[in-house]
């Protein structure tokens, strides 16, 4: 389902859990006419860690903050609907550091997780972080009725240093797209 300036049911009809905010689609995405909902190219990365955890990816919501013209505008739009999710209660999960800037200026109250892109992360690292920042970890708190209670993460990697560049594990390699 993409988030636009009017929608809010997730794409079976459920209501959202989760906003996943990206930064805007890549050449390759653009080129191949794919979305965060389908799963592919660096999608495919953060898909594995959500299912992980036990969350469907296909009833998240997803959206890019920023337009795929040359040269990227903000998208307006799009952050006045993140704003009134999130006062609806929905939790918003920045994709990276630009976005969380963005967002975290725009006053939207959000959780941070590394961009699936990231390079220097092994995937089951990168689940990890999905699961420590989402509150799904095995020790996560349960609530009274036996379910996993969200956790409120500060919104820096695990590590604080943000993702690292090195090129021998890339997230989004050839072979997952």
């Amino acid at each position: 389902m993409r988030v636009t300036a009017d929608s809010r049911p997730s794409a079976h009809g459920g209501p959202l859990q989760f906003v996943f905010v990206g930064e805007r689609r890549s050449r390759r995405a653009i080129q191949l006419g794919v979305r965060w909902e389908q799963g592919r190219l660096c999608a495919r990365t953060l898909h594995a860690a959500l299912r992980a955890i036990g969350l469907a990816p296909e009833v998240q919501g997803y959206v890019n903050l920023y337009s795929d013209a040359e040269p990227p505008a903000l998208d307006e739009a799009v952050l006045a609907r993140l704003r009134a999710l999130a006062a609806e209660g929905i939790e918003i999960v920045a994709l990276g550091r630009l976005v969380h800037r963005a967002v975290e200026r725009a006053g939207v109250s959000h959780r941070q997780l590394i961009h699936p892109a990231a390079r220097g992360a092994s995937r089951a690292a990168y689940q990890a972080h999905v699961a420590s920042v989402l509150g799904r970890g095995q020790d996560a708190a349960t609530d009274h009725d036996g379910t996993q209670a969200l956790t409120v993460v500060a919104g820096n990697p695990p590590d604080g240093r943000g993702a690292g560049t090195d090129q021998s594990h890339p997230l989004c390699s050839e072979e997952a797209r």
